[in-house]
């Protein structure tokens, strides 16, 4: 055998197992990328959730209520803020 007929051999035993490296790089990539707006989303969230308790505490409402309806605000604008953020992250 000849060096550019083992050359070929060697790619083609080789090419199959860098393909799926760079299906797994992919994955991860996108992996993390999700993860970083559920994180992103989940501190609006929390925030939102601050803001409405101490909001029905000022209020005199509902302690429940106004956790529940800041956090509902907050989901909402995280989600808005991900999705207009989404345009810069990579991937």
């Amino acid at each position: 055998m000849d060096k550019p007929q083992a050359e070929a051999v060697a790619q083609a035993l080789l090419e199959p197992h860098r393909i799926a490296m760079e299906e797994a790089r992919r994955k991860r990539t996108a992996d993390a990328l999700r993860v970083r707006r559920r994180r992103r989303t989940t501190w609006h969230i929390v925030i939102g959730s601050a803001l409405g308790s101490a909001l029905a505490v000022l209020a005199n409402a509902h302690l429940g209520t106004g956790l529940s309806w800041g956090g509902i605000v907050g989901a909402l604008l995280g989600w808005i803020v991900g999705r207009w953020r989404s345009r810069s992250d990579p991937g």
